[in-house]
């Protein structure tokens, strides 16, 4: 599982519409449902995420987003000092702990950290690939 977290500094500075938006969603959809194209934070979070504002922190073992999020959390110490089984930070300079809006990705599916558990994002969701029909001689 990949660990992309939002550079904050980097989306305020282009719009802190855009970064509240994303960390300090109105529009709160129920645990579990898919937020989708016309959603006011999916859409944020999709501009966001095609200008480069997230950055590949980590990979996680498995594909539990909640051991993710557990295990990337400033405790006693910054969590990419002493990694937990599992998990292989792939940055450390500023790294922060996960919060709302950053994003999980396993086997080409992604989440996001909403203010209650994960939702999923549909435009991340990989299409289905059309048959390939070889040309008939």
């Amino acid at each position: 599982m990949k660990l992309y977290h939002l550079d904050w500094e980097a989306a305020g500075n282009h719009s802190r519409d855009l970064l509240a938006t994303i960390i300090s969603p109105t529009v709160i959809n129920a645990q579990g449902r898919v937020l989708e194209q016309g959603n006011e934070t999916f859409d944020a979070m999709k501009q966001a995420f095609e200008l480069g504002f997230y950055r590949h922190v980590a990979d996680i073992d498995g594909d539990d987003p909640n051991y993710a999020y557990r295990q990337s959390q400033h405790i006693d110490h910054s969590w990419t000092e002493e990694p937990a089984d599992g998990v292989h930070v792939i940055e450390t300079e500023r790294v922060r702990s996960t919060s709302v809006g950053d994003i999980l990705e396993s086997d080409g599916v992604y989440i996001v950290v909403a203010r209650m558990g994960f939702q999923t994002l549909s435009w991340f969701a990989p299409a289905t690939p059309a048959p390939s029909n070889p040309p008939t001689p």
